[in-house]
């Protein structure tokens, strides 16, 4: 039985003494200042900002420790642009049709829409497993990056002046920028 357990373990033992060569190897270049590949990533070889952050103050080290991570991108699936979608087109609409409708010099702010853009954007981001408050922050980051290019566009057009079509309300068209950027925060921020 011993016989044959060495039989069929001996390649393993070949394969595991032929590591241990390469990996030697590999140690004594390394340790000659010799790098074969310089893709290859060292515990002991700090990365840059790690060089800059241990060059810090220790009550700057502990600060960028205690902030929250900074968004990030994502691709979303294809339920939650779906979702996103349907709910952007449905309150684009009545966006529109709110803005359309009202006479010009007359300016109601579609505010029931943006709020129930930011609600369903807050409810989609906590379906990805964040927290209440960083939903709620990315929600709002996206309504405020859509309203500022909502309000240079405005600024340019200038639609209460000159209306574009039916369209003379500058709120709804600043609502319309909003509810872009709510829709890109909660289907590609995380």
């Amino acid at each position: 039985m011993s016989r044959f357990l060495s039989y069929v373990l001996s390649p393993y033992k070949q394969v595991e003494a032929a590591y241990d060569v390469v990996l030697m190897r590999s140690l004594m270049k390394r340790s000659q200042g010799e790098v074969s590949d310089n893709r290859v990533k060292y515990a002991d070889v700090l990365s840059p900002g790690a060089t800059v952050k241990q060059n810090l103050p220790p009550w700057a080290r502990d600060l960028t420790t205690k902030l929250p991570p900074r968004p990030a991108f994502e691709t979303p699936d294809n339920e939650t642009l779906t979702q996103c979608g349907i709910a952007l087109g449905v309150l684009t609409a009545l966006t529109l049709a709110q803005g359309c409708s009202q006479p010009p010099g007359v300016d109601n702010p579609p505010g029931l829409q943006l709020s129930l853009a930011l609600l369903g954007s807050v409810w989609l981001l906590r379906k990805k497993n964040l927290t209440l408050s960083r939903s709620i922050s990315l929600a709002l980051l996206g309504l405020s990056a859509g309203a500022f290019v909502g309000g240079a566009v405005q600024g340019w057009l200038r639609v209460d002046i000159v209306p574009l079509g039916a369209l003379s309300s500058p709120s709804a068209l600043v609502s319309e920028f909003g509810l872009v950027g709510i829709f890109a925060a909660s289907a590609f921020l995380y």
